[in-house]
């Protein structure tokens, strides 16, 4: 039971338990094998689910300051690395909208979109479709309704028009857009943010 519990815990962002034992045995193999789980009891994850549930992104203004630091971190690595024209990621302490905890450089022949992700590939950490809804949700509350004047997560009106039960939003914001989104190729729920002329839309660049 306890490889159980350690195991599930490991692909999960927070592992709540009141059992001592279980906390310390955890804490000691997530800093073994470099995982990233926090291991909390009830009590301090009741303390700390205000700041859990919290958008780190009040506003654009904000999202994008914080953009704009990591990327520069993520310039640094590529020319650290010598991998200018591979993708280069980076590992964010403070998820961006409580879910995306790496950022991505992607090269397009000479421009450069990033992508932000979330860390552990599992397919028990990939959201559901309302999972995705919620995600949806904190962004519209920091970028408002998308090109498309789609805002808020509609579970009865978006399971009726996706098949796949895929969700996807762009926005235009000044000279960027962002698009949240199931990349395919990844098999991953993604947004990505690039300048404009550097990001097409359905095959062609419609901005």
């Amino acid at each position: 039971m306890m490889g159980y519990i350690l195991s599930m815990g490991s692909i999960v962002i927070n592992l709540i338990s009141n059992d001592e034992t279980t906390r310390k045995k955890s804490v000691a193999l997530y800093h073994l094998f470099g995982i990233k789980t926090k291991v909390l009891s009830v009590e301090q994850f009741i303390d700390q689910l205000p700041v859990l549930t919290r958008n780190a992104e009040p506003d654009m203004f904000v999202f994008f300051e914080r953009m704009s630091k990591d990327i520069k971190e993520v310039e640094h690595l590529s020319t650290i690395e010598g991998v200018e024209n591979n993708p280069t990621s980076l590992f964010i302490e403070v998820p961006y909208f409580g879910f995306f905890d790496v950022i991505t450089k992607v090269k397009d022949n000479s421009y450069s979109s990033y992508m932000l992700r979330k860390s552990v590939s599992h397919s028990l950490t990939a959201p559901n479709f309302r999972e995705q809804g919620a995600i949806v949700d904190r962004v519209v509350a920091v970028f408002g309704p998308d090109i498309y004047a789609r805002a808020l997560f509609n579970f009865e009106l978006e399971v009726d028009q996706s098949a796949d039960k895929k969700i996807e939003r762009v926005w235009r914001l000044g000279n960027y857009l962002v698009f949240l989104n199931w990349q395919e190729g990844l098999n991953e729920f993604c947004m990505v943010v690039g300048l404009v002329h550097s990001i097409e839309i359905d095959g062609e660049n419609k901005l």
